[in-house]
């Protein structure tokens, strides 16, 4: 299964300088697991997939802008969401 994150691009005038991306933070909705992140390089993509994740799973993510000047371009306080892995495919009988 995919979880799929949707990432709102960033105009390339809010980049505030050099090597703008993303920083992609998820887990499964479980306590004692700790976030992954992933850095999206190229802030044209709009989507970040998650392959080999178990089926209809809740998820925790954030999204942080950054640059190469390591500043964060959105607030200090990230927000976390709640989502779900995608569905599964049917199986044939």
């Amino acid at each position: 299964m995919i979880v799929s994150c949707l990432l709102q691009v960033m105009p390339k005038i809010k980049h505030n300088g050099e090597g703008f991306h993303y920083v992609v933070y998820y887990k499964p909705d479980i306590p004692s697991v700790d976030y992954t992140q992933v850095a999206v390089r190229d802030w044209t993509q709009g989507r970040l997939e998650i392959p080999n994740q178990p089926v209809f799973q809740p998820y925790q993510f954030a999204v942080e802008a950054k640059n190469n000047m390591n500043l964060n371009l959105a607030p200090v306080n990230l927000q976390y969401y709640r989502g779900f892995s995608g569905e599964g495919s049917k199986l044939l009988e």
